[in-house]
């Protein structure tokens, strides 16, 4: 699990060189691991990245309804109507797309906590433009059963047993790799 800085580039690797999240967590763990879906660029918070290409696949298949919960900084406070527009469903060029959880946050006006189960490209952020605000900053603070926590921005930390097998249970792939715990 990576608290994934801003400006480090969701890939194994990029051809303008630019600093990635494998660069952030550095031979970690001495085996080839790689990102599971992609956080833009100027998005920080939880990427999880892994070895096993099957987890890896149904994480990001929408059929496994896998909740992603961020917390979205706007350029406005939104009003009520703007949030029951996202609760209800708003319409993107590539489909319709709606918050599957959405609250306000309890102190900033202009936050709000929204959780989706599918993962676009720029999601979140198209979403939000749909209902005429602008995101200023985005952080995934949930992915499936994990959370930051207290991960601190650009610090990484293995995944528990007890994580992955939620995972593996999340995703239908209960076989000789899950254990009892």
């Amino acid at each position: 699990l990576l608290n994934k800085p801003k400006n480090a580039i969701s890939t194994t690797d990029d051809e303008r060189d630019r600093r990635t999240v494998l660069d952030v967590v550095e031979k970690a763990t001495g085996k080839r691991v790689y990102p599971v879906g992609r956080l833009d660029r100027n998005t920080t918070g939880l990427l999880l990245l892994t070895n096993d290409g099957e987890l890896s696949h149904r994480l990001m298949h929408p059929s496994y309804s896998i909740r992603k919960v961020y917390q979205v900084e706007t350029n406005t406070t939104l009003g009520d109507e703007q949030l029951s527009q996202l609760r209800q469903g708003v319409t993107l060029e590539d489909g319709p797309a709606r918050a599957y959880r959405l609250d306000r946050h309890p102190v900033l006006a202009n936050v709000v906590r929204l959780s989706i189960i599918e993962g676009r490209n720029h999601q979140v952020k198209r979403m939000i433009e749909a209902v005429g605000a602008e995101v200023i900053n985005l952080k995934r603070t949930t992915y499936a059963n994990l959370s930051l926590g207290d991960l601190r921005m650009g610090k990484w930390r293995l995944a528990l047993l007890k994580e992955i097998n939620e995972l593996r249970q999340l995703t239908k792939l209960l076989d000789k790799k899950s254990l009892d715990l």
